[in-house]
């Protein structure tokens, strides 16, 4: 991921990884509800997990032993879709884990548009923006979101109305608007993987989009679980990384910040 950006960048960016922040997601579920073993958390905890996949582009044709042209494509492609299919890996678990949380609780109907998707983002308006403030760098996140989409012409062949905005949702589900169109392209296979940047005739920025919308729902789950356990007291299991004992925190202070690289919890 490019380091030239401040809020993604997995070196020195401000911004925990997105394996960390699903990890700190599924400490939380652990903390808040230690003793029933519920199968939505493993979605982060699996996630929190994943480092690489391996992808080998050409792997059954042999025309890279008749031509090196073939063979540096080869290379390039597999190179870009093992990044571009990580992402995509995290984003089906977090996707997966935001459905089965989504799944398990109780929305009141968006009285303008149908679907569960429109029910969360009319809760959050309701429940979570007139508490608390949207998490540090979110509104950065779907502002970046934009842009790449708006340099990437396959995602606006695929959905005419993805920037159309939710009747539903307020600022706290802007990102979740645009990310769930652009699941849907990939659930439904009208998602293009593009090409290596040497290949293609613009700069391909897929891997980003599906990397900056991963960490726009974890960022959405961060705020539901701050407006579902805002009046909450979790117990903290210890973190062995800052030598600490386990302890009682209110779940606030535990999930408002916690996706931030300078967090401790």
């Amino acid at each position: 991921m490019e380091c030239k950006n401040p809020i993604i960048c997995k070196k020195h960016g401000i911004l925990v990884s997105v394996t960390d922040h699903a990890n700190n997601i599924y400490r939380f579920l652990l903390a808040e509800n230690p003793y029933d073993e519920d199968p939505m958390r493993d979605w982060f905890r699996i996630c929190s997990g994943i480092t690489k996949v391996n992808y080998t582009e050409g792997l059954n044709d042999n025309a890279w032993l008749v031509c090196g042209a073939a063979a540096d494509y080869d290379d390039a492609k597999s190179k870009y879709l093992e990044d571009l299919l990580l992402q995509l890996t995290w984003f089906t678990y977090i996707w997966g884990g935001f459905e089965s949380l989504i799944d398990g609780l109780s929305f009141q109907e968006c009285p303008k548009q149908r679907g569960k998707i429109n029910k969360v983002g009319f809760y959050l308006q309701d429940n979570y923006e007139s508490k608390f403030k949207l998490p540090e760098h979110y509104n950065n996140l779907v502002t970046l979101l934009a842009n790449y989409l708006k340099l990437t012409p396959s995602f606006l062949e695929a959905d005419k109305n993805l920037f159309t905005p939710s009747q539903c949702a307020g600022k706290s589900g802007t990102g979740l608007t645009l990310v769930y169109k652009i699941r849907n392209g990939f659930a439904h296979g009208a998602f293009a993987f593009g090409e290596p940047d040497e290949y293609e005739h613009t700069k391909s920025y897929h891997t980003r989009i599906i990397h900056i919308s991963c960490r726009i729902i974890l960022l959405t789950i961060q705020m539901l679980l701050l407006a579902i356990h805002k009046e909450d007291d979790i117990q903290i299991e210890p973190n062995w990384n800052f030598k600490e004992d386990e302890r009682i925190i209110s779940a606030t202070d535990f999930l408002q910040n916690l996706h931030l690289r300078d967090y401790k919890s």
